[in-house]
């Protein structure tokens, strides 16, 4: 019987507020949210009949409860991944892509070209070293032989002006990335 009372009273209200809308453009939306809480109101016992009185509620808990902890488990695999080794050597190829492009260009500037580019990432994911193969601009000839940089023996005017060069393309990668120039390694292979 409260139940009837109730339905009652919220209809009575309902009927009260559509006469005091303040207009027929208004008038229809109350109408419409009127028709859906008599709806609501008529389904509710229905409701409480089939999943007991606290049951709906508890199974919307519930239900809110498992969704809640989907979405834990897909940001728990996401961080397992980006933990993962396959995703640090991707992340480490990705990094050595963009370098190549910005340390062929500057390689350019100063007549060198780039044949090989690997990175070292530090624990955090940051660039920690920087391996380069460096040629002559004119790559693509056979490779005759290594010279290897910051040797103490004079090596001839073209090797003191390469060694020259390649000391800028360090000293410009190092500022670009924020890498300690001793963390950027070099390997110069002349080419004819």
């Amino acid at each position: 019987m409260t139940y009837i009372k109730g339905l009652l009273t919220l209809q009575m209200l309902l009927v009260l507020l559509l006469h005091l809308a303040p207009g027929e453009r208004y008038g229809r939306y109350l109408r419409h949210f009127a028709e859906l809480v008599l709806v609501i109101g008529l389904v509710a016992p229905v409701c409480e009949w089939i999943y007991g009185s606290d049951g709906f509620m508890e199974q919307i808990a519930y239900e809110t409860f498992a969704q809640s902890l989907e979405e834990f488990s897909r940001d728990m695999e996401k961080v397992s991944y980006g933990q993962s080794e396959r995703f640090r050597e991707e992340y480490e190829q990705a990094m050595g892509k963009e370098i190549r492009v910005t340390a062929e260009e500057a390689a350019k500037k100063h007549g060198l070209g780039i044949s090989e580019v690997s990175v070292g990432l530090s624990e955090d994911y940051q660039v920690d070293e920087i391996r380069l193969v460096v040629t002559d601009e004119a790559d693509g000839a056979i490779t005759v032989g290594k010279v290897v940089l910051g040797g103490s023996r004079g090596e001839g005017a073209k090797e003191q002006e390469t060694n020259g060069r390649c000391a800028l393309l360090t000293a410009e990668l190092a500022d670009f990335y924020g890498v300690e120039e001793s963390r950027i390694l070099l390997e110069y292979y002349r080419t004819r």
